[in-house]
């Protein structure tokens, strides 16, 4: 990722491995000496098996002391999937960005996409949530160590730190003589990317296809093919303990897809010989009401202002009573109850996704070696589809 908020920690097994850095500008550029104990911690935590060997082997290649983050990502990646025949190009190199130097150019100097984006946006937030703010300026300015935005001022340009500036002419003199110092935000990013390598598709989550929706009316301007956008799958492993638990349970799969207090509820229920929310006292207790209430509206206002505040004063006692009971049962059931919260911990942690919080050596710690054949196996891109892959042991 280009933020490094989202690219300075891992977890695994639930536990947050975070990269401390004073680095900062360009994320790809930052020279990772600083993670060899981080490295250390991790090959630690996996262990000394065979696949913990391997794993941290691979680890200790890519991350090899004198290299920039992007050059080690690239390694992983290439070890993944290099033997699929996986191109990577590194976009931040100077011989591709010297082909985005008019797309640069028409966007610094006539905030042409920027003014194609905001049509777009506004059309767009009639019926979907606009995902990116859009500048009047969609690039940044790139020196070690420093990664500015670049913005209009009276007489020219400058960056947003006041750092540089520039006249009209200078600016355009300097980008078209190192086109490397300059570089797309995260709106005017796709425009690049197929400008330097066209696609018929693009895949990518919902974050990102959001983004991306705001962006037809930029390419169309930019004279760009705009790929086709296709939702990428979602993947859930159900692994362990966690897959027990999943396979003795006759629960519908989207049940576990509730939330975490509602699932508990629901699985205490059915193994309770207690109406847990009380609902037929509710009901008997409206019908009361709701009968003394037509009685009220036959005499005055007041006392049916009076009843209201009973029913009201009543609802609530009743719910206390019902949290009492449920935190009763919850005692008593307290070993299924682990095991329920356990296993939907483990599918959702931090009460998200997977992909969002747990690292790919979680996944690999259980299923080794043949992780990513397995889930090449499930894998088809034109079916949006969420796959839940789980042991059967």
């Amino acid at each position: 990722d280009h933020d490094l908020e989202e690219v300075n920690h891992v977890h695994f097994r639930g536990r947050e491995i975070r990269w401390e850095t004073n680095q900062s500008g360009a994320v790809g550029r930052m020279e990772i000496h600083e993670l060899e104990p981080l490295i250390a911690l991790l090959e630690t935590q996996l262990g000394s098996g065979r696949r913990s060997q391997s794993a941290a082997a691979l680890l200790r290649e890519a991350y090899r002391d004198g290299r920039t983050l992007a050059q080690a990502t690239r390694i992983l990646a290439h070890a993944w999937f290099g033997d699929r025949g996986l191109v990577i190009l590194d976009a931040d190199d100077p011989r591709l960005k010297r082909y985005a130097r008019e797309l640069f150019e028409r966007e610094l100097l006539e905030s042409e996409s920027s003014k194609a984006i905001q049509f777009q946006s506004e059309e767009l937030a009639r019926s979907y949530p606009v995902q990116a703010f859009v500048r009047p300026i969609n690039v940044f300015y790139l020196t070690p160590g420093s990664r500015v935005r670049i913005e209009h001022r009276i007489g020219g340009f400058q960056t947003a730190d006041g750092s540089k500036s520039w006249t009209r002419s200078e600016l355009v003199e300097e980008l078209h003589q190192h086109p490397e110092r300059f570089s797309p935000n995260v709106l005017l990013r796709p425009l690049y990317q197929e400008l330097i390598l066209p696609n018929l598709a693009y895949t990518g989550g919902a974050g990102e296809l959001a983004y991306w929706f705001q962006l037809k009316s930029a390419f169309e301007n930019a004279r760009i093919p705009m790929p086709v956008l296709i939702l990428r799958q979602s993947f859930m492993w159900i692994k362990g303990k966690d897959a027990k638990v999943w396979n003795s349970s006759s629960l519908d799969r989207l049940e576990w897809f509730e939330p975490l207090d509602r699932f508990l509820k629901k699985r205490m229920a059915e193994h309770s010989p207690f109406d847990l929310e009380l609902k037929n006292a509710r009901a008997d207790f409206d019908s009361t009401f709701d009968a003394l209430s037509e009685m009220a509206s036959r005499t005055d206002s007041s006392m049916n202002r009076a009843v209201e505040a009973e029913r009201k004063r009543h609802q609530n006692a009743l719910d206390r009573l019902s949290t009492r009971l449920i935190k009763a049962e919850k005692r008593r059931l307290h070993e299924l109850v682990e095991r329920w919260e356990q296993a939907h911990r483990s599918l959702f942690p931090a009460s998200g996704l997977q992909e969002r919080f747990d690292s790919y050596w979680d996944v690999y710690e259980y299923f080794g070696e043949q992780t990513l054949e397995i889930a090449l196996e499930a894998f088809d891109p034109f079916k949006p589809e969420f796959i839940l892959i789980r042991s059967i042991d």
